[in-house]
Order: structure tokens, then C-alpha cells, then sequence
């Protein structure tokens, strides 16, 4: 369990691996912070940055506010090890979960420090295979062919009742959160993250009526691999796993990430980022 202690902020602060400009600009934020605040650096990072104060490694970092400096890839990182609220600074292509840029972010730290935020609560998805939990997705869990042209034949199961079946490259399994990630350009809907469902999507199915699904979030969803062949389990491009077995369930999680927000613009970043 994360425990804060008295009234000064706690910040961790992560920082892109392999990129300069996120360390530049994790060291600049890092330095400013500590003129009011505790900073407690990623493991490695404060290495990088020849920075003073303490580090951790990502899974022990427990902070009021974890700054990420980087893209999403880097938020899914750290949503998956640390705790504490997040704010995403964009040195990233997309940055679609991100609150500001470089340029804004010391008047994003200010705010933070005067309480003028409001916090944007985002589910996340359960993946179990026979009995054992995986870590949780944010954006999607992915089930896909370990080899290159190769279908595999996949069922789905809503609540134990038949859903639907399909020769494919791969199903992907989004929260509303990844509904503007992968499962967008496998022809998933645009979902409204205040929306309480899960996204079941066929990648490349070889089946004309094999649609994306809507199901709702508290729905157990169960995939069959319907064929004894390997199949490769991607979560949050992070994780990755090769799987044999015949069954794997999505369910909702009972954790959930917090992100800091200044002001509700989900419509907007569409608009600028996805459309």
C-alpha cells in the first residue's frame, strides 16, 4: 500500500527511455519541483540526469504525482508499476493521454501545487489465463497469430454465452481508453472514456460479418483458441507473452489510473490528434 505523509507534494518523475529531450526536459521539471516539493526519480533516470534526490525503481515509485515525461508508451509504462496520480508530459508522436508540453508544463506543476485540477478516472481491463492474473491493460489486451500470415480460429464468449466465431490474425480487446489506439484502425468505435463497456475487435477476420463489440464493462469475456496452435498475448505493447493454452478471460479490473486533467477536452484531442 502507497502511504503520503504530510502536507508537501510527493512527485516521482519518469522519463522516456533512449530519448534526450525527455531527460532535458524530466531534468528541468525535476530541479523545479524540488524548489517546493520532494522528487523521487525512476530508477536510472536520475543517473541520466545527474540530478540530486532519490531513486527508485518504477514498481516501488509511490508518489502523489507521477510527472512521465515521453509518449503514451511511456504513461502505459508507468501507469503498470507505479502509483499515484498522472500527469503525461508529451515529448512523444501522438501523446494522446498526455495533459501538456514541454512548454506548459511548469505552469501545469504550479496548478497542481495550488489544487486547480480535476482528476480523470480511467478502467482498465483484467486478463487471466487459466487462473493466473496478468498485468492490466489500459489500453488493450491483444491475441494474435505467432506466425506471420497465419490465421488462427478464435470464439467469443459473452457471460459463458456464444458470441461469435472466426478465422483472423488476432483479436483485440480495448477499454474505452484504447477504443483511439489499436482498435480504431482495426475498425472499433470512437468510445467516450466516461462509457462503462469493452471493445471486442477481429484483426484482419476472414469473415465478412465479423464486426467489432460493444459489451459492457461488467461482462466476463471469454476467448477460445479453438485450434492447438501457439498465439502470442500483447499487453499495452508492453507485456508480451506466448500462449498455448485454449482459454483466455477478460474481465473488469478493480484498479483503475488516474490521470490529472485542467479541463475536459476529450472531443478536442480527437479532432487534433485521431481524425
Amino acid at each position: 500500500m502507497c502511504i503520503i505523509l504530510g502536507e508537501i507534494l510527493k512527485f516521482g518523475i519518469v522519463s522516456k527511455y533512449g530519448s534526450e529531450e525527455a531527460d532535458k526536459v524530466a531534468k528541468e521539471i525535476g530541479d523545479y519541483i524540488a524548489e517546493k516539493g520532494e522528487v523521487v526519480f525512476e530508477e536510472g533516470v536520475k543517473e541520466r540526469l545527474g540530478s540530486k534526490g532519490a531513486s527508485k525503481p518504477l514498481n516501488e515509485l509511490c508518489a502523489d504525482v507521477i510527472v512521465v515525461v515521453g509518449g503514451d508508451g511511456t504513461i502505459f509504462r508507468a501507469i503498470q508499476q507505479a502509483k499515484g496520480k498522472v500527469l503525461g508530459i508529451n515529448v512523444g508522436k501522438i501523446g494522446f493521454l498526455a495533459e501538456c508540453v514541454p512548454s506548459n508544463a511548469k505552469d501545469a506543476i504550479d496548478r497542481i501545487f495550488k489544487g486547480d485540477y480535476v482528476i480523470d478516472r480511467r478502467g482498465k481491463l483484467a486478463t487471466e489465463i487459466d487462473g493466473v492474473r496478468l498485468p492490466d491493460a489500459m489500453n488493450e489486451s491483444v491475441v494474435h497469430t505467432s506466425h506471420i500470415s497465419k490465421m488462427r480460429h478464435f470464439r467469443i464468449f459473452i457471460d459463458d454465452e456464444f458470441a461469435e466465431e472466426f478465422r483472423a490474425d488476432g483479436v483485440i480487446f480495448a477499454t474505452p481508453t484504447g477504443s483511439t489506439g489499436y482498435a480504431l484502425s482495426a475498425g472499433g468505435p470512437i468510445v467516450d472514456p466516461r462509457v462503462n463497456c469493452f471493445i471486442v475487435a477481429p484483426l484482419a477476420p476472414f469473415k465478412l460479418s465479423a464486426r467489432p463489440l460493444i459489451v459492457p464493462s461488467n461482462a466476463k469475456i471469454k476467448l477460445e483458441l479453438a485450434e492447438k496452435k501457439s498465439a502470442v498475448l500483447v499487453i499495452d505493447g508492453q507485456y508480451q507473452k506466448d500462449i498455448n493454452e485454449q482459454y483466455v478471460t477478460f474481465f473488469q479490473s478493480e484498479n483503475y489510473a488516474e490521470f490529472i486533467r485542467f479541463k475536459p477536452d476529450f472531443y478536442s484531442r480527437i479532432g487534433k490528434l485521431v481524425v
